[in-house]
């Protein structure tokens, strides 16, 4: 006999057994944000994980973030800036919470236009293939 609508309805969905992330094409702006000493940190133009691995490469020094309104729009919970992911200590949280082994983080000194601080810390996150 056919389940009717409603115990349909009332069934437990089943999990997911992974999630897939990409681009938020809602952005229709630049963003208010930019990475001061990107050539400075691994004498590159870029940032990008080691040949045949998902880390973070030699750095020689913590990447600086700058936050600034007159450059665009405020930054999201999770924005990609080259090979990784620049997430807020929100989504940091909730990465951890979801597999905690699956990611790694690499903290940004994060400040404001004129050196004001900002209050949110943003990470920068390699997902790691296992």
């Amino acid at each position: 006999m056919p389940a009717s609508s409603i115990e349909k309805r009332l069934r437990k969905p089943k999990p997911r057994k992974f999630y897939r992330v990409g681009l938020d094409y809602r952005f229709h702006t630049a963003p208010g944000w930019q990475m001061e000493n990107i050539a400075v940190l691994n004498g590159r133009r870029g940032l990008m994980s080691p040949r045949g691995s998902r880390s973070f490469p030699p750095l020689s020094e913590p990447p600086r973030l700058l936050i600034d309104r007159s450059l665009g729009r405020a930054p999201a919970d999770w924005e990609q800036f080259q090979d990784f992911w620049l997430v807020s200590d929100r989504m940091k949280g909730a990465l951890e919470t979801v597999d905690r082994e699956g990611v790694a983080f690499l903290k940004c000194e994060t400040r404001g236009h004129e050196g004001t601080t900002f209050p949110r810390c943003f990470c920068l996150v390699s997902a790691l293939v296992r």
